[in-house]
């Protein structure tokens, strides 16, 4: 998710072995509306391949 603030938080959970990581990213120098959008549209590109 990527909050008003332009700060994105991630959660990933192995299947497996149920264990998941969490990131949060910040820019120091803030990111364009299209760059944030170019990575929305290929993390939801990614997402299936992400699943397996």
């Amino acid at each position: 998710d990527i909050d008003a603030n332009g700060i994105l938080n991630v959660k990933a959970t192995d299947k497996a072995t149920s264990k998941s990581q969490n990131i949060t990213i910040t820019s120091s120098t803030g990111l364009s509306k299209d760059e944030i959008e170019n990575m929305k549209r290929d993390a939801e590109t990614h997402a299936d391949e992400d699943k397996k």
